[in-house]
């Protein structure tokens, strides 16, 4: 009857995860999963070992088997904080659940076309800069007058998205009545992230001259040596 409670009241204390949304928040919802199961694991067992040696009733053989459950629970708890310890150490974004969830106000669609894009403003560049670098975009000294709000948001989208394993460096910038072109250095993550998110528009084969289709219109073609010109339209 025991056994049966406690399973009761784990399955009410965990959420399980499910693929509602992109795969960032697939990630993040698996990572809470996770800890949470392994806590709960850890406080069952200590639950467990309390009802066992209450039972007990002076049975050295019940007695020692309940220290025995508790100096485990204990073991574990000291694993997992030496596991979140460990990854913090090695790299704070690794526990870092916010790390899969996209900025606020960015869109929160995955680069697919045929979505309306929302209407275009012009960004202040040192403003633009900052909200740049930031996100983990180098721009250097590339002007960035004329760049729009849209152009910002959808920089720090792909940034977040592709991870970061992926570095953005802007490398050139223009912006005219049509739209903004800018000319970014990343490494070959940056066409696995377009491979998986975007649509190709000469085959799966990377090349000069490579086109994918993203969301809201936008082009990706690549040039060489992980060289990339991101075709940002304007609203008309």
């Amino acid at each position: 009857m025991i056994d049966y409670h406690i399973i009761s009241v784990a399955r009410a204390a965990i959420s399980f995860p499910t693929f509602s949304g992109g795969i960032g928040d697939f990630v993040s919802q698996l990572y809470n999963f996770a800890i949470a199961v392994v806590g709960l694991a850890v406080f069952v067992q200590f639950l467990r070992a309390g009802f066992v040696y209450l039972y007990a009733a002076g049975n050295a053989g019940q007695t020692s088997h309940a220290k025995e459950i508790m100096q485990n629970a204990v073991l574990g708890a000291i694993l997992l904080l030496s596991a979140y310890l460990i990854l913090n150490v090695i790299n704070p974004d690794l526990v870092n659940v916010g790390l899969f969830q996209l900025p606020s106000g960015l869109p929160s669609e995955t680069i697919a076309p045929g979505n309306p894009k929302p209407p275009t403003t012009t960004v202040d560049p040192k403003q633009a800069r900052i909200l740049l670098g930031n996100a983990g975009i180098t721009s250097g000294g590339v002007d960035l007058t004329g760049i729009t709000d849209f152009t910002v948001q959808q920089l720090i989208y792909t940034k977040q998205a592709c991870g970061g394993d992926c570095p953005i460096t802007i490398t050139g910038f223009h912006s005219s009545s049509s739209g903004d072109t800018v000319t970014i250095q990343t490494n070959g993550a940056f066409f696995y992230f377009l491979r998986v998110n975007a649509t190709p528009l000469d085959g799966t084969t990377l090349r000069k001259g490579s086109r994918f289709l993203g969301n809201f219109g936008i082009t990706y073609t690549y040039e060489d040596n992980s060289t990339w010109t991101i075709r940002y339209p304007h609203k008309k």
